[in-house]
């Protein structure tokens, strides 16, 4: 029990996106075999979705996906993201890790201008079993580090294929 929180990318696999000649000249068409699953008809896939980022009692990480993507809604639904919320969240993320780095001792514990920063930037939120609010090593190197990368290698894939979109959702 406690706060879990996914990343998907959904990939739209529609037959006319397949039959794309830009799709095709790309080399972007799926390579999938579906022999072996009898009950799928791989006339019907319409998407592929993939976990690409998991998150475990992060709550300084849900509270900017609450505040930047759900309009403060926490519901445990399914949102989608845009790549360039992505992005913002990457920029926060490394902009506190910077500030940790100059601002820690030789224990790993940050000092009170790294702790502030956060706190403005990336702020903890409670819940029930959402982990610790805060703004110690453990923020720093449990949630703000991983956050770093796992997204950049998806903001560093190249932009511009219009039948992928992100999804965040968060269950407890």
């Amino acid at each position: 029990m406690g706060l879990d929180q996914y990343l998907r990318r959904c990939t739209s696999v529609h037959s006319f996106w397949l039959n794309s000649p830009k799709i095709k000249e790309l080399g972007l068409a799926p390579k999938i075999i579906l022999e072996d699953l009898e009950d799928i008809d791989p006339d019907k896939i319409c998407s592929i979705v993939e976990e690409i980022g998991y998150w475990r009692k992060c709550n300084a990480i849900h509270c900017w996906f609450v505040e930047n993507v759900q309009e403060g809604e926490d519901d445990c639904r399914t949102y989608s993201v845009g790549r360039e919320q992505l992005e913002g969240l990457l920029v926060a993320c490394e902009e506190v890790w910077e500030v940790y780095l100059e601002n820690k001792n030789n224990h790993g514990q940050p000092d009170e201008k790294a702790s502030q920063f956060a706190q403005l930037t990336l702020p903890t939120t409670a819940g029930f079993f959402f982990g610790g609010v805060d703004y110690g090593k453990d923020y720093f190197e449990w949630q703000i580090e991983p956050t770093i990368k796992m997204l950049k290698p998806i903001i560093d894939e190249p932009k511009g294929l219009l039948f992928q979109h992100f999804e965040y959702q968060a269950s407890w």
